[in-house]
């Protein structure tokens, strides 16, 4: 009997390992970030905002050393139209659903400071909708909540793009220009 559970368990272990390979599962790690943005300067439109402050947070996570002054860094990742919105139904029947509509928007830019090119820009956006059933109460908590979980999906998608093939040319661009044209003056 023991030894049907011991390989149960291996089987089990195999498949969820092969599982998770094949959907593309990988582990984060301070290696998945490019080496350009090991010191980076994290420029934010609104600094005290949840996403500027998990933005923050999972950079440095990543091993990255955010910069305190722009000079600092060779790039700067730049946050801006960070807006949580939400609309709710100006009159509402007891007796039927009603659906409030979320959405998280930010756009994020990445900078090289040497020439203070735009070298990649990307406009995010994450919504949710939320039903509320007849004769359901609405509370405040369901937009605090709402405002974390939509937060949490772009603060990924986010990480995600800076951590692509289409950011890693862009930078590996930016800093083969740059070394181009340093070689020119000299």
């Amino acid at each position: 009997m023991k030894l049907n559970k011991k390989i149960l368990t291996i089987v089990l272990v195999i498949l969820f390992l092969s599982l998770s390979v094949s959907c593309g599962f990988r582990v984060r790690s301070k290696n998945t970030l490019p080496a350009q943005f090991k010191t980076t300067y994290l420029s934010l439109e609104r600094p005290d905002s949840p996403l500027s402050t998990q933005l923050s947070q999972t950079l440095k996570s990543m091993g990255v050393t955010l910069a305190h002054h722009q000079s600092e860094a060779s790039f700067t990742i730049i946050v801006s139209d960070d807006q949580f919105i939400y609309t709710q139904p100006t009159i509402v029947n007891a007796s039927l659903p009603t659906s409030i509509n979320y959405a998280q928007n930010a756009t994020v830019r990445i900078q090289n400071n040497q020439n203070k090119a735009i070298i990649a820009t990307k406009i995010f956006k994450t919504t949710e909708t939320l039903t509320l059933n007849p004769n359901q109460i609405y509370t405040s908590n369901s937009d605090s909540f709402m405002k974390q979980e939509l937060n949490h999906e772009i603060n990924l998608l986010i990480y995600y793009w800076l951590t692509s093939t289409t950011v890693k040319d862009a930078l590996n661009n930016a800093n083969h220009t740059t070394s181009t044209r340093h070689a020119l003056k000299k």
